[in-house]
């Protein structure tokens, strides 16, 4: 995600201070993870960010990288530039020839966290992609039609 995140803030030529505020999410972005369930991690990360900067970086900073993090938890709903990039470089793959396997990990992920087994992984990769949409107009032109590939494919699993 951070290097989506650098690419898409080069592309849209980002001024130094949103470029450092929006990078530093992408860092921060899934670190909440680590410490909890998947469902609140956006809240741990933003915690985790705020203690881990308080005291190096000015509280406008700290207030922006907050609402980058939150911004990618589900459902999303990007309300400028900046979320949207970070929202666009989390969901990346969807769009990439390396979907199949980053769509396996994830899901192999999921089992391991949740301690069970999903049934009909593609029917459920497939739905979320469907109601899923890139946001900047850099990944709907460059990564709409390998979506379509990896929906089609997901369609040729089912």
């Amino acid at each position: 995600m951070v290097k989506h995140t650098a690419a898409l803030s080069g592309y849209f030529q980002l001024a130094n201070h949103n470029h450092f505020t929006l990078m530093t999410a992408a860092w921060f972005h899934d670190t909440g993870h680590l410490f909890g369930d998947m469902e609140s991690h956006e809240e741990r990360s933003v915690e985790l960010m705020t203690k881990f900067l308080q005291d190096s970086i000015p509280p406008l900073y700290l207030n922006e990288i907050q609402q980058y993090i939150m911004a990618t938890k589900m459902p999303v709903h990007p309300m400028n530039i900046l979320e949207k990039i970070i929202c666009d470089a989390d969901t990346w793959h969807l769009g990439t020839e390396d979907f199949p396997e980053e769509d396996k990990n994830v899901w192999q992920e999921l089992e391991a966290r949740r301690g069970k087994t999903f049934e009909n992984k593609a029917a459920l990769s497939l739905k979320f992609m469907q109601q899923h949409q890139f946001y900047t107009s850099y990944c709907v032109q460059q990564l709409s039609e390998g979506k379509l590939k990896n929906e089609a494919w997901l369609r040729g699993i089912l």
